[in-house]
C-alpha cells in the first residue's frame, strides 16, 4: 500500500484535521491491467494477425523482387522505383502498426488509401495480360480477378477503422 502525506489528487484520503496532515492511499489497481498493455491477446484476433503477416511479406518482397513490382506500375506514372519503395515501406509500416492498439485506425485507413492507390496498377495488369509477373504468370483471367480482390482487401482493412 503506498501512502502519501499532503495534497494529492485521485488518491484516497484517510485521516487528519487538515489537507496536508492527511494521508493519500493509492486506490487499488484492477487484476486486470491488460488496458495498460497495447499489445495485450485481446487486441491481436487472427485475422489482424493474418493481414499483418500478408502485408509486412508483400512490403519485404518489394525489396527483394523489386523488378516484378515494376514492370506492373502504369507508364503513365513517374519514377517507379521511387513509388515501388514507398509501397514497400507503406506495406511494412502498416504491418506493424496494426499491431498497436492506438494506431490500428490509422494502419487500417492507410492500408485502404494504398489499395486504392493501387487501383491503376491491376487495371494496367488487365490491358497487359497474359503477363509474367516474376516467375508468375498473370492469365486475363488472373488480371481480371484481382480487381475485385482489392474490393475484398479493402473492406477487410475497412473493418478495422471502426472503434472496438
Amino acid at each position: 500500500m503506498l501512502i502519501l502525506r499532503g495534497k494529492c489528487k485521485g488518491f484516497y484520503r484517510r485521516g487528519g484535521e487538515t489537507e496536508s496532515s492527511a494521508e493519500y492511499i493509492l486506490p487499488a489497481l484492477p487484476n486486470n491491467t491488460n488496458h495498460i498493455n497495447q499489445m495485450n491477446h485481446k487486441n491481436h484476433s487472427p485475422t489482424i494477425w493474418f493481414m499483418s503477416i500478408f502485408y509486412l511479406l508483400a512490403g519485404i518482397n518489394h525489396f527483394i523482387h523489386p523488378s516484378s513490382y515494376l514492370q506492373v506500375i502504369p507508364p503513365y506514372l513517374p519514377a517507379h522505383e521511387v513509388l515501388n519503395d514507398i509501397a514497400g515501406v507503406a506495406e511494412i509500416t502498416a504491418a506493424i502498426l496494426l499491431h498497436i492498439r492506438t494506431t490500428r485506425k490509422l494502419a487500417a485507413w492507410g492500408i485502404v488509401m494504398m489499395l486504392l492507390a493501387f487501383v491503376p496498377v491491376h487495371i494496367y495488369m488487365i490491358q497487359q495480360a497474359p503477363m509474367r509477373m516474376g516467375s508468375l504468370l498473370i492469365t486475363p483471367l488472373i488480371a481480371w480477378l484481382r480487381l475485385p480482390l482489392q474490393a475484398v482487401l479493402i473492406f477487410w482493412a475497412y473493418t478495422f477503422t471502426r472503434n472496438r
